[in-house]
């Protein structure tokens, strides 16, 4: 009697376990994850790349809200994931300190004009304007 409970018990707990995959996963990794700036890909294939002494970032939090950082400020503000990957960003604001040979203006208005992503194994991709893109690698 003993054994068949413990395996009853064994055999709920196993169908209880939820396994995390396809667009749940793609947003938890997409939510949970710091992102660092690689580079700008701008209409016509042009390709921007910051300087190595110039760090950019971006994390999207589970409470709807986005932060990120670079060479001499702060971004931050609210985010939205709709279906087929489209990205809402609203509220963005920052620091605006005046750095030399910074990326920051062009880094603050494209997350500023975003509307869509898009995931690659440890690569994210987002869209703003019109078909340009920030491509990003996961840390």
């Amino acid at each position: 009697m003993y054994l068949f409970f413990l395996c009853f018990i064994l055999l709920i707990s196993v169908f209880q376990c939820k396994k995390v995959e396809g667009p749940e996963l793609e947003t938890k990794k997409f939510m949970n994850t710091l992102w660092r700036l690689e580079s700008f890909e701008i209409i016509g294939g042009e390709i921007i790349k910051p300087p190595k002494d110039q760090i950019y970032t971006i994390q999207f939090k589970e409470d709807g809200k986005f932060y990120g950082t670079n060479d001499c400020n702060d971004i931050g503000g609210d985010y939205e994931v709709k279906s087929g990957q489209l990205l809402i960003i609203s509220k963005v604001g920052g620091s605006k300190v005046n750095c030399p040979n910074s990326l920051y203006l062009d880094y603050f208005n494209a997350i500023e004009d975003a509307n869509s992503y898009e995931l690659q194994k440890n690569k994210l991709h987002i869209y703003y304007g019109n078909n340009s893109r920030l491509n990003f690698i996961g840390e």
